[in-house]
C-alpha cells in the first residue's frame, strides 16, 4: 500500500516529467500539488452545472491547502537562495 505522501510524490514527478517532455516553461509547471479524494463537483458546489470551475469557491474549500502550499514553496525558495549563497 503506498502512503499519501508517496503517491503525492509519484503524480508530481510525472506532471513534472510530462511538462518537460512537451517544453513547458518553469513558469507553466507546478511548483507545488494537493492530492485529495474530494472530487470537485456540482453537488459540493466547485463546479458550475457546466462543470466550470467555481475558483473563489475552491479558493475558500482549499484556502488551508493553498497556504500550505505557498509555504512549502517559500521554504523551497529560502533554501535554494541559502545554497546559492553559500557557493
Amino acid at each position: 500500500m503506498i502512503n499519501k505522501d508517496e503517491f503525492k510524490k509519484e503524480v508530481y514527478e510525472d506532471i513534472l516529467r510530462l511538462s518537460k517532455e512537451n517544453k513547458l516553461t518553469s513558469l507553466e509547471r507546478p511548483a507545488e500539488i494537493h492530492v485529495t479524494l474530494d472530487a470537485f463537483s456540482v453537488e459540493n458546489d466547485i463546479l458550475t452545472p457546466t462543470f466550470k470551475l467555481k475558483r473563489n469557491i475552491g479558493a475558500k474549500v482549499y484556502k488551508e491547502q493553498i497556504d500550505e502550499m505557498y509555504k512549502v514553496i517559500d521554504e523551497k525558495t529560502l533554501k535554494r537562495e541559502a545554497a546559492k549563497a553559500a557557493q
